[in-house]
């Protein structure tokens, strides 16, 4: 590998953490929001369906209830369920 090929390919795995770690970020704000506006003490259920609202409020585009396949080398070895996924590959459940 050239090390131009080398600094581009660094520069979009930066530029792409960077963008994980500023969607985490928001994620666990709107999470902490969710949580010191409503406190202790409900449902999971209404927990989720606050935080649909507070990542909408925050622009944050996901997917809920989502079926995930898990592969060891390549062999399908069982299925979850995941409360939100997002499309730069992270999951919340």
């Amino acid at each position: 590998m050239t090390c131009e090929i080398l600094v581009v390919f660094c520069c979009i795995f930066i530029k792409a953490m960077d963008n994980i770690n500023e969607l985490t970020h928001q994620i666990i704000g709107c999470a902490m929001k969710v949580h010191s506006t409503l406190g202790n003490g409900f449902q999971e259920a209404i927990y989720q369906k606050a935080l649909e609202i507070e990542f909408g409020l925050h622009g944050l585009l996901f997917e809920r209830e989502k079926h995930m396949s898990i592969f060891y080398n390549d062999v399908l070895i069982g299925a979850r369920r995941v409360d939100f996924l997002w499309k730069t590959a992270l999951w919340l459940s």
